[in-house]
């Protein structure tokens, strides 16, 4: 994976209306880094790795990525456009502004990142301190509309159950 496959994806959001991105505008970078994240959740990974810095999941190397594309690479990815699961995420995303994705994001990622570790009595003990560590980490929201994101996540099937093995 790599710029091309990059330039590909951001070719598909911008064709499916759900986002023209344009590097010089904050909330463009922001939504297409939460974008890429998410896409790993429907099986669209591009091959980017995150950690969790102010407003959720962020990739340095995403980052340098889409400030290095091209007009080439964007006449490019006018020729293939086919990513398998693409329209199953692009409609699970459709509409979410901004301020869902960041939540989204961060509660799959803080969900990754406990979800393994032992001690969990079960899952709603896992999912009580997921909603609580989202909620402390962006307070700025409140409980009511992370509760709310964290619902629209499960119900789609991308939190995966805990494995107590």
């Amino acid at each position: 994976m790599g710029v091309r496959d990059l330039s590909v994806f951001i070719g598909m959001l911008e064709e499916c209306n759900i986002h023209r991105f344009n590097p010089d505008k904050f909330i463009s970078r922001l939504r297409l880094q939460k974008y890429v994240y998410l896409a790993n959740f429907f099986g669209i990974d591009l091959g980017y790795s995150y950690n969790l810095y102010l407003r959720g999941p962020y990739s340095p190397d995403l980052a340098e990525d889409y400030y290095s594309l091209t007009e080439m690479d964007k006449v490019e990815r006018e020729v293939e456009r086919a990513i398998p699961n693409f329209d199953e995420f692009a409609n699970f995303v459709r509409g979410k502004d901004h301020k869902w994705l960041e939540i989204a994001s961060t509660i799959l990622f803080i969900w990754e990142k406990n979800n393994m570790r032992k001690g969990w009595e079960n899952e709603e003990e896992l999912k009580t301190f997921i909603i609580n560590r989202t909620s402390d980490i962006k307070s700025r929201v409140g409980k009511p509309f992370v509760k709310r994101v964290f619902r629209e996540l499960e119900n789609a099937g991308l939190l995966k159950p805990i494995s107590n093995s």
